[in-house]
């Protein structure tokens, strides 16, 4: 793993699941039970740097609609780490005069999270 260089803003994974209505004719209150698990996305903000090398790798990675791996490691200690598969789903660059070339990137996690 390679850190990504220049990041300001993360949030995510704002992941969800499905309900299943189990509710039948005899019921006298719904019930449910949880779906498939959706791991959700990840946003990046980021001050965008095109000959950063993670950044063109990230740009690269949107192009060719490539599966990479990634890690969030936080500063507890010892160092949670979540980790994950994702595809690059968003990549947007902005820039405005007298101001800084920001980029937002989007990664879609395929499968679960792991913690560890």
């Amino acid at each position: 793993f390679t850190a990504i260089n220049e990041l300001f803003d993360i949030s995510g994974p704002d992941g969800s699941a499905n309900e299943i209505d189990l509710s039948d004719l005899n019921s006298t209150a719904k019930t449910f039970r949880m779906g498939l698990k959706d791991s959700g996305t990840v946003t990046l903000g980021l001050n965008y740097i095109p000959a950063n090398t993670q950044h063109a790798a990230l740009r690269t990675a949107w192009t060719a609609r490539t599966v990479r791996n990634f890690q969030m490691i936080f500063t507890d200690s010892p160092n949670t780490t979540w980790s994950f598969a994702a595809y690059v789903q968003n990549l947007s660059i902005s820039n405005s005069v007298d101001s800084k070339t920001e980029g937002s990137i989007t990664l879609r996690i395929t499968g679960d999270v792991t913690e560890s």
